[in-house]
């Protein structure tokens, strides 16, 4: 039987388990309240404040009443916030939770807010595996839902249905959705390199501020799935492509239904999408049966340096002197390369007409429409270096497919040292103390 309570419906028993978990809070320790030595005004003033929380008209309401009686904090035992082991050691009251957790939606972390489903209209917390083996729990997004990129509309307009890159990042930000699980278990077949991309994507849809309304669409998905799942397990089907055998065959069936097929993506799109003869179209419904399912491998279509007219290539040189730059404009940079390096950039400034090697400490493998970034640097201390790898891999991806229309596979950062302002003092006191005249 179910009653109202601060705007939800919730059980009797629910509500019960409510009052009695503030009123222990309010006490400050579970003993409390069964020993004979406590004062019963005290125990009186606990009820009380307890029943004053849940007798609100609204969540935001209770809120704002358990905090002015220092309850459901944060830190405390009732409505944690992390660290992930504590939030789903046990059962947590679902009343609670969503007092608690609305109120703290906005100031949340982008990944708090998918763990606790803010978006939703009843945050929770994630539900405890039951066993390490078993089956998700439940409200949490299993990855047998999910293909490698988001079906097509399920983001529109942030995320565009031409965004392969984008649409993959949001199927790793739908894997979040209710769990704890870190990013490293989220296997979506996805390169390990294209880990640092999603937060990259959420700064940009919070910089946009249509975050909150993306967080909200992702939770409305995820109910959508939990409710009628897809017909189609995703997650087995990445491990069938990763064998080598089945792949080659899959490949020869396509050749046999379609003849002579040019690239290996259009043949592997082809044989992950339940058909032949097409791709098939998407529908806005995730659940859509048979013969809609989209593909795992992104369609990145002709490239604009490959055409019928003609071939563009671009020097490697090109792709590294416009990283160079690029990396030279984040903040935080102190200097590329390494030891050698530097020392050899060093000494070409000191020379009349010497130029600056903005190549320094970059090197890079490019292709037809492909180039990978690898870079060395010294960061200037104090400066976040995750922070710092964030800005770097974003302004050279970005500089890089502007100016020269490559798709940026990858760019991997190596910071070497880190600079301290004392380090010019110690080589200015050598020079003093080499030299011989004044």
């Amino acid at each position: 039987m179910t009653t109202a309570a601060c705007g939800f419906d919730v059980t009797r028993r629910d509500l019960f388990d409510a009052v009695l978990e503030l009123t222990v809070e309010h006490l400050g320790e579970p003993g409390r309240l069964y020993r004979r030595d406590t004062d019963p005004q005290t125990t009186i003033a606990a009820l009380r404040a307890a029943f004053t929380v849940v007798d609100q008209a609204d969540a935001a309401a209770a809120a704002g009443v358990a905090g002015q009686h220092r309850l459901l904090h944060p830190a405390g035992t009732v409505t944690p916030i992390g660290p992930d082991h504590v939030l789903t050691r046990r059962r947590r009251n679902p009343l609670l939770a969503s007092i608690r957790l609305g109120s703290l939606g906005p100031r949340l972390s982008p990944s708090s807010q998918r763990v606790f489903r803010t978006g939703s209209e009843r945050p929770r917390y994630p539900a405890a595996r039951t066993s390490p083996t078993g089956p998700p729990p439940p409200g949490a997004t299993q990855l047998a839902w999910i293909p490698q990129q988001l079906w097509p509309d399920q983001l529109t307009p942030w995320i565009p249905n031409s965004d392969h890159r984008g649409r993959a990042a949001a199927a790793l930000m739908l894997a979040k959705v209710g769990s704890t699980r870190p990013w490293r278990a989220i296997d979506l077949g996805l390169p390990a390199s294209f880990a640092s991309y999603p937060p990259t994507l959420v700064r940009h849809l919070q910089r946009e501020h249509v975050w909150p309304a993306v967080v909200a669409r992702l939770d409305e998905l995820a109910t959508r799935l939990e409710a009628d799942p897809p017909p189609i397990d995703y997650q087995t089907r990445r491990w069938t492509a990763a064998s080598q055998d089945l792949l080659v065959a899959a490949v020869n069936h396509a050749r046999a239904e379609l003849g002579p097929v040019h690239g290996w993506v259009s043949i592997l799109e082809i044989t992950q999408t339940n058909g032949f003869g097409g791709r098939p179209q998407m529908s806005a419904n995730p659940t859509v049966k048979s013969g809609t399912s989209t593909s795992l491998i992104p369609n990145t279509g002709d490239s604009a340096l490959v055409t019928e007219q003609g071939k563009t290539t671009i020097a490697d040189t090109v792709v590294a002197k416009i990283a160079g730059i690029a990396t030279r404009e984040v903040s935080g940079v102190h200097a590329l390369g390494g030891g050698a390096s530097r020392a050899v950039g060093a000494l070409r400034g000191r020379i009349p007409g010497g130029r600056t090697n903005y190549s320094q400490g970059v090197a890079v493998e490019v292709g037809e429409r492909q180039a990978a970034v690898d870079i060395q640097l010294v960061a200037d201390y104090g400066v976040s270096i995750a922070d710092l790898a964030a800005g770097i891999r974003r302004n050279v991806i970005s500089a890089v497919e502007r100016m020269t229309g490559l798709d940026v596979t990858e760019v991997n950062i190596e910071v070497q040292d880190v600079y301290l302002p004392s380090d010019d003092d110690d080589d200015q006191d050598e020079q003093d103390q080499g030299s011989r005249v004044q």
